[in-house]
C-alpha cells in the first residue's frame, strides 16, 4: 500500500512540473479530438443502430466536455495552455482603431446576453410554427442550460478578466468561459440542426453561418479587451457540447415519436382487417 501511495505522490509530482503539465494537456487535447473524430465519422453511417448512435453522440459530448475541462483547469492555474493569452491579448490593443472599435460594439451587444434571449425568443417562434412546439421547447432549454452551465463554472473557476486600462467595454465578473461566444454557439448551432434536415443544404449553409458569427463573435470579445483567448475557446467546446447533446435529444425524440406512429399504423391496420 506505501508504495502505490509513494508511487502516486510521485506522479502527481511529476504532473504538476511545467513539462508534466504540458504533457496532459497535449495527450488529453490529442485524445479528445481523436474520440471525437472517430465518433463523428461512425454516427455518419445510416445503418447505424438507434442505441449506437444516441452512444456514439455521447462520446462527442464526453469529448468536448473533456477538452473544456482541460482549458478550465488550465485557465484556473495559468497552466501552459493560457501561455498564449497575454500575446492575443496585447496583439489586439495594438492593432485597435475607431472603426474596429464601432463594429466591435455592435457584434458583442446584438449577441449579448440579453440579445441571446431575445434572438432565441425569435428563433424558438419560428420552429413552433415550422417545425412545432417540440423543437422549440428544446431549443429554449438548450439556450437556458447553456447559460446556466457558463455562468456556475465562471464561479468556479474564478479567472479574472484583463486589466480594466485595455478594455473598450466595461466587464467585471469572472472570465471564463466567454458567455457570449457559449450563448452564440448553443443558440445558432442548435437551431441549424432543429430548423433544417439532415444533410441538407439548408443545414450546411447555417452551420457555416452559425461557425462565421461564433469566430466573429470571439474575435470582438478579444477585441474588446474583455477575454482571454483560453475563454472563447473555452466557450467554443461548451457551447458545441450543447448542440451536440441538443441534436442527440431531438433524434431521440424524432425515433420515438416515428416508432409511435408506425405502432399505431399496424394498430389501425390490425383492426380494420377485423
Amino acid at each position: 500500500m506505501s508504495d502505490i501511495l509513494a508511487a502516486a505522490d510521485t506522479l502527481l509530482a511529476e504532473i504538476r512540473t511545467e513539462r508534466g503539465t504540458e504533457e496532459v494537456a497535449l495527450w488529453t487535447l490529442a485524445v479528445s479530438a481523436t474520440a471525437f473524430v472517430a465518433a463523428w465519422v461512425v454516427a455518419l453511417r445510416s445503418t447505424l443502430p438507434v442505441e449506437a448512435r444516441i452512444g456514439w453522440n455521447a462520446v462527442r459530448v464526453a469529448s468536448l466536455l473533456a477538452a473544456f475541462t482541460l482549458f478550465a483547469v488550465q485557465a484556473h492555474g495559468a497552466g501552459w495552455l493560457s501561455g498564449a493569452d497575454a500575446p492575443t491579448l496585447n496583439w489586439f490593443v495594438d492593432h485597435s482603431n475607431s472603426t474596429l472599435t464601432v463594429f466591435a460594439k455592435i457584434v458583442t451587444t446584438a449577441l449579448s446576453p440579453v440579445g441571446t434571449v431575445v434572438l432565441s425568443a425569435v428563433a424558438a417562434l419560428y420552429l413552433w410554427r415550422r417545425r412545432g412546439l417540440r423543437p422549440a421547447v428544446l431549443l429554449l432549454s438548450t439556450i437556458v442550460l447553456a447559460t446556466a452551465a457558463s455562468t456556475l463554472i465562471k464561479l468556479v473557476v474564478a479567472r479574472d478578466r484583463p486589466l480594466a486600462a485595455v478594455q473598450l467595454v466595461s466587464e467585471t465578473d469572472f472570465s471564463y468561459p466567454s458567455g457570449h461566444v457559449t450563448g452564440t454557439v448553443a443558440l445558432l448551432g442548435t437551431f441549424a440542426i432543429l430548423a433544417t434536415a439532415k444533410k441538407s443544404c439548408a443545414r450546411i449553409f447555417l452551420v457555416v453561418t452559425a461557425a462565421v458569427i461564433t469566430c466573429a463573435v470571439a474575435l470582438c470579445r478579444l477585441y474588446l479587451g474583455v477575454h482571454w483567448l483560453a475563454d472563447v475557446i473555452g466557450g467554443s467546446l461548451l457551447g458545441c457540447a450543447m448542440v451536440v447533446a441538443a441534436a442527440t435529444v431531438s433524434f431521440v425524440l424524432e425515433t420515438r415519436a416515428m416508432q409511435a406512429s408506425l405502432w399505431n399504423s399496424d394498430l389501425r391496420q390490425l383492426a380494420g382487417e377485423r
